[in-house]
């Protein structure tokens, strides 16, 4: 298997879920604002990137090699399970734990193609869909290619599990990969997926996956719940586009008005924020020790 990005620390847990969530009472006035900074999916975990930077211009052809691969005979990483699944015909199973139902993959469609990380050469975007026990969940990859074969990414561009939003489309554009999809409303239930669209274009700079547009942020939708955690910067705040500090940075060291969050406790290292500025909203991760519950 070829990955540009080690396994996941451990399974996607209930917390890494609550990005998405829009719970009653919140006003529709406030949501609405939130959507310019709406992203993917959430995702927290120690797993470290390549060394090497493919964002770099373009140095001879481009290739269009990977649209000869076959994705639905590789071998994934599926960080929903934090696991690696050999497909066959798209399709996998694997029998749960005990007295739980066994694990079932498959593709989600045929490859998506676009140079997400500005090399010149096409890469791709595949989804790969698993269910088993509580577990529903689809997710979107990028492949990169990278010296003569397609390496998967194995942090996913998009993601949806159950009661956490929808993926309506992810298609090629010119910059990487747009991603259009719902996430939770006040009056959304379950069942319903959600009902605040959010848009993006994801695409790979410094060898990992960010979004690019409508600005430079992380995958993960920064839609904090409640908006009632209000925290005050310590000093000028770093936002970076994933819960690492080698990770791209959203925009240089500022002193922020404020941030605001839906965690009830600043247990972990690293906090998803929306930092106000006056009128707008930057979303990143933050480190802890630079934030305080106001």
């Amino acid at each position: 298997m070829s990955t540009l990005e080690p396994a996941a620390g451990r399974p996607r847990s209930a917390q890494g879920r609550s990005f998405v969530r829009q719970r009653a009472g919140v006003a529709a006035a406030i949501l609405i604002a939130a959507i310019p900074t709406l992203t993917g999916c959430p995702a927290q975990s120690d797993d470290r990137p390549s060394e090497r930077g493919p964002s770099s211009a373009p140095t001879g052809p481009s290739s269009q090699e990977i649209r000869a691969i076959d994705f639905a005979g590789r071998e994934w990483f599926d960080a929903v399970t934090n696991s690696t699944v050999q497909l066959r015909d798209g399709k996998a199973e694997r029998r749960g734990d005990e007295g739980m139902d066994a694990y079932r993959w498959k593709m989600a469609g045929p490859p998506r193609y676009a140079d997400a990380d500005g090399d010149g050469d096409t890469d791709a975007a595949v989804g790969l869909a698993v269910e088993g026990g509580q577990t529903s969940s689809v997710s979107w990859y990028i492949w990169l290619w990278h010296e003569g074969d397609a390496q998967q990414l194995r942090r996913p561009i998009a993601e949806a599990s159950r009661c956490d939003g929808l993926i309506e489309a992810v298609d090629p554009v010119p910059t990487g990969f747009s991603v259009e999809g719902f996430v939770w409303g006040p009056e959304d239930d379950c069942a319903g997926g959600g009902s605040v669209p959010i848009a993006y274009v994801a695409a790979v700079r410094q060898g990992w996956p960010v979004r690019i547009s409508p600005r430079l942020g992380p995958i993960t939708t920064c839609s904090p719940g409640e908006l009632a955690e209000h925290l005050v910067p310590t000093s000028e705040v770093l936002l970076h586009t994933w819960p690492d500090g080698r990770s791209p940075v959203v925009e240089p060291a500022a002193r922020y008005d404020a941030l605001i969050t839906d965690y009830s406790e600043l247990t972990g290292r690293w906090t998803l924020v929306v930092a106000l500025r006056g009128e707008d909203r930057i979303c990143g991760w933050a480190e802890s020790t630079l934030i305080r519950r106001g």
